[in-house]
């Protein structure tokens, strides 16, 4: 069992848990050996030794599912973030938020490969998704710029998903970085990843909800159809209530709503049909249509097996966080399937 810093974990395949008929359920482990596949998550280098108020570098680690060898580190970058895989093209993206190596990065992630790490985006593109940070532009930093969210490809490598400097949704070409839709009333909280449809067609977002007054204090799961321009918000998951000083706060006058509404980091299922995401309740899922929503598993931030087979998520600790196992047939979490020998 390997343990890391939980305020420095980033993202983190954790637990797994199988999606049967009851899907509350969760199984014992069977014993990590059993498991095929690969880890693959963020995290602070325990060796840095950066002092209070410098950045800290952030390491892509890798490591086998059966947990017989240690993590190793596959590459690093200064304010990494958002890490996606994608299993068509065997690679893992990461972004990098802010910084002189602002954008956001493939990673070759095929087994026995050397990792090698390439741009994404170009600078002209990179411009669609960035904003100026609060205290820049200034006489010393002019240039201060960050990526509002994470950027994800959509499956078939064509087009690019992202916010804007105005907290927009927007979806480019890629390579060519033509506007394909870019959203003048459709408001999405920055800081959160976006995950498309298997068939390329919706992207899950998420958005303020109408109770919301600023910023994305109340936000919840919503998805947009490319092919009519419509949106709908999907989640509806109420959380820990809050004070009368804080509703007054955060939510529109005369509007009824005291509870924390949390819901973020959608994950699309391989076959379409599920949206995993997380709540104030714990991890969800629901239908693309606002269906059938559940809570599974007591964690956050999912992602699924490339089969469909699991979920892994995090589980925050006290004092740390420890990647475990549940029981499942077959599949494995963020990763490509190890081949047959």
């Amino acid at each position: 069992m390997f343990e890391f810093n939980a305020f420095h974990i980033l993202v983190l395949a954790a637990l797994l848990t199988t999606l049967g008929t009851d899907p509350s359920a969760e199984h014992a482990a069977p014993g990590r050996s059993t498991l095929p596949g690969r880890f693959f998550f963020l995290a602070v280098n325990p060796a840095d030794k950066t002092r209070a108020g410098e950045p800290l570098d952030r390491l892509l680690y890798e490591m086998p599912a059966n947990g017989q060898s240690p993590p190793r580190v596959i590459t690093k970058f200064t304010y990494m973030r958002d890490l996606v895989s994608y299993p068509r093209s065997g690679t893992v993206g990461v972004n990098v938020r802010t910084g002189s190596e602002r954008g956001a990065f493939l990673v070759d992630a095929h087994p026995g490969g050397k990792f090698n790490v390439t741009p994404l985006l170009s600078p002209k593109q990179a411009a669609v998704f960035e904003s100026v940070d609060w205290d820049a532009p200034t006489p010393a930093t002019p240039g201060h710029r960050h990526l509002e969210t994470g950027v994800v490809l959509s499956p078939d490598g064509t087009r690019v998903a992202g916010v804007d400097a105005t907290w927009h949704l927007c979806i480019i070409e890629h390579p060519g970085g033509k506007a394909i839709f870019c959203s003048d009333n459709l408001v999405t909280c920055p800081g959160n990843q976006l995950t498309w449809s298997p068939d390329g067609n919706m992207v899950a977002f998420v958005s303020p909800i109408r109770s919301n007054l600023t910023a994305c204090n109340l936000h919840e799961v919503s998805a947009l159809d490319l092919r009519t321009g419509e949106s709908q918000q999907l989640t509806d998951v109420p959380g820990e209530q809050f004070n009368k000083e804080m509703q007054r706060a955060i939510v529109k006058q005369g509007d009824p709503t005291n509870r924390w509404h949390r819901s973020d980091h959608p994950a699309w299922s391989p076959d379409g049909q599920w949206i995993a995401f997380s709540s104030s309740r714990g991890i969800g899922r629901i239908r693309p249509d606002g269906s059938g929503f559940q809570i599974v598993a007591k964690g956050l931030d999912p992602t699924w097996s490339p089969d469909g087979s699991m979920l892994a998520y995090r589980v925050p600790k006290t004092k740390g966080a420890a990647v475990q196992m549940a029981r499942t047939r077959f599949g494995y979490p963020m990763g490509r399937r190890r081949e047959p020998t």
